[in-house]
């Protein structure tokens, strides 16, 4: 083998990609002028990048997920169908931000990667 290379992860294909001296130029825009339309342009936020169920967080719960709390049912606002004991879930905050990845188990939801 010569070569190998990877055309797509998850739905982001070849195309959906950019060059490195792209988003150098992008930081260096919002840096020096404060202007960070091609920074939004090129970047994606990270829900959109997880392709896992979603679990919404009730109000009262963030700032323990963000400790690493387990999450308990009670703590949960809504949540996608199907989600079982052993499955990976998004922990969603209600405004749609990205607060965790974690793992179900049993009943109780355990954060495993802190985002915010």
């Amino acid at each position: 083998m010569i070569e190998l290379r990877r055309t797509s992860v998850g739905s982001f294909t070849e195309s959906d990609a950019i060059r490195l001296p792209d988003l150098v130029d992008a930081a260096y825009k919002f840096k020096m002028r404060k202007d960070a339309s091609e920074l939004r342009r090129i970047l994606h936020p990270a829900q959109e990048m997880v392709h896992l169920p979603r679990l919404y967080v009730a109000d009262a719960a963030v700032d323990a997920i963000g400790r690493g709390a387990l999450l308990a049912p009670s703590g949960v606002a809504d949540a996608e169908a199907g989600i079982v004991p052993g499955a990976w879930v998004q922990l969603m905050a209600k405004d749609g931000s990205l607060l965790a990845i974690g793992r179900k188990e049993s009943d109780l939801v355990k954060p495993k990667i802190v985002l915010r």
